[in-house]
């Protein structure tokens, strides 16, 4: 974005505010078939499709289960379930699942696994239990699912030990139990299954029924990403550039977001894109970011939506283009997403409809986004749209300074130091300025460095005022730089 876009819309986000907790009684969603375990059903059927195969057992030569037809093997399939073998009886489960290309037949396959399960079959359990998760051929039932999972996780289904571990640790159809939630996801990661290693991860980085061990969960999770786990992808993503006990790393915080975009997460995709867009730990591509920003915002992204819409308008990595623009902003609008809001109040205000501007800002203010309450406070402080009314600006304008938005405080300080509603105060200035000087913002570290330079609020110091205007002046800020110049006249 521009500088002008930066100080009247605010920065987009570029990685998440906090780690997203593990809340789900069991997986939010059922994952998704690996090529490993539709390989293990194939040898099953292989195996059974010989004469008199030990039940359980691999058959001595591999059948190429291409070379038959599905619907032939499944009749001599549900032969043997018929005749009791149990393995035959979860195999045919899996048929009327659909997961071996069938039409599903969820009734069917929830008798199946049932029949299966009861005989003992790991495989029976665990899929009778999806079956009462989702409401699927019997009627939905977490107690009862918990019930099927636990009986496969002792038997030492891995992806059964988590759905118990995430059951324990949340507490709703269980009693939670935070050492045994830890015990079975530990179980689940001892046989290298990487979503365990991510999720046990996450259990020694907020001790969560063990004593707190960063460096165990920093690797635990960083196996699981490197074994392709996508949320594993996406938190060591957010660990390098979020976790306080972490050291920052912008260029494998940006190489994990990738990693877990190509994936197809579309939180990912998001982050990943503001991160290229801004240069950070990777070269500044603006059209590359705007692929990635896109194909999130296409997938109803409403913050990349929001991006795309002002990229757009600028001709940011794309041709511009101010009608598709309105469209994505009005998509985001009509979802929801507040920041819209102020940057509809933003074009508003700048064609000079200053009525329509103060509307939007006020509806974006009152939601609790911070640049709305800034841009609002200023159309106070001028009497634009809405009648003068300083305090009421200077009101609004603190709003954003309190909650610790960075153009919130500059502005206010700026509003003390002009005297907006009354007498110049620059001691106040002097405080908004330093808050927001600490934190980084350029405009902020300036201002303060003049002040300094001036000795106004505080006595003349040219070693302070040195310091700060050279910080924002190597940011690019051209009032530190006009300032520098007359600090060295």
């Amino acid at each position: 974005m521009t500088e002008k876009a930066g100080a009247i819309l605010g920065r987009f986000s570029l990685a998440p505010s906090e780690h997203p907790g593990l809340t789900a009684t069991f997986s939010r969603q059922r994952p998704a078939d690996t090529h490993q375990q539709h390989e293990e059903r194939l040898r099953m059927l292989a195996a059974l499709s010989r004469p008199s195969p030990e039940i359980g057992q691999p058959a001595e030569e591999t059948v190429s289960i291409p070379e038959i037809s599905l619907a032939l093997l499944r009749g001599v399939i549900e032969a043997r379930a018929y005749e009791g073998h149990d393995v035959a009886q979860y195999l045919v489960g899996e048929f009327c699942r659909g997961a071996l290309g069938d039409i599903p037949d969820y009734e069917g396959a929830a008798s199946w696994f049932r029949v299966a399960a009861e005989q003992g079959v790991v495989l029976g359990c665990h899929e009778l239990a999806w079956l009462y998760v989702e409401g699927r051929g019997v009627e939905r039932d977490l107690h009862e699912a918990f019930r099927w999972f636990l009986r496969a996780a002792q038997g030492g289904h891995a992806d059964a030990q988590v759905e118990v571990a995430l059951a324990y640790r949340e507490g709703k159809v269980i009693v939670g139990d935070e050492p045994a939630s830890f015990a079975w996801m530990r179980r689940a990661a001892e046989q290298e299954l990487a979503r365990a290693k991510y999720l046990l991860g996450r259990m020694f980085d907020d001790g969560f029924g063990t004593a707190r061990d960063l460096a165990a969960a920093f690797q635990l999770v960083h196996e699981a990403a490197e074994a392709g786990d996508r949320e594993a992808q996406f938190h060591l993503a957010t660990m390098y550039c979020l976790h306080s006990d972490v050291p920052r790393n912008e260029a494998e915080a940006t190489r994990w977001y990738g990693e877990a975009a190509r994936q197809g997460d579309i939180e990912a995709q998001y982050y990943y894109g503001v991160r290229v867009l801004e240069g950070l730990g990777v070269p500044k591509e603006a059209s590359e970011a705007g692929r990635w920003i896109r194909r999130a915002a296409d997938r109803g992204h409403l913050e990349a939506q929001h991006v795309l819409a002002m990229m757009l308008m600028e001709g940011e990595g794309m041709t511009a283009d101010q009608a598709e623009a309105d469209c994505w902003l009005l998509a985001a609008i009509a979802e929801g997403w507040i920041p819209a809001f102020t940057t509809k109040g933003w074009l508003h205000d700048q064609g000079g409809q200053y009525e329509e501007a103060a509307r939007w800002y006020l509806r974006a203010a009152e939601a609790g986004d911070h640049q709305g309450a800034v841009n609002l406070g200023l159309l106070y402080l001028h009497g634009l749209g809405v009648s003068l009314d300083p305090g009421e600006g200077m009101a609004w304008l603190r709003r954003a300074a309190e909650a610790g938005h960075l153009a919130g405080q500059y502005s206010l300080g700026v509003a003390y130091e002009q005297g907006a509603a009354g007498a110049p105060d620059y001691s106040e200035a002097l405080n908004w300025y330093r808050r927001s000087a600490e934190a980084g913002d350029p405009s902020g570290q300036c201002a303060l460095g003049s002040l300094y330079r001036r000795g106004l609020g505080v006595p003349v110091s040219a070693n302070e005022a040195l310091q700060w205007l050279m910080a924002g002046a190597e940011a690019g800020n051209a009032y530190g730089q006009f300032e520098l110049g007359q600090l060295y006249k």
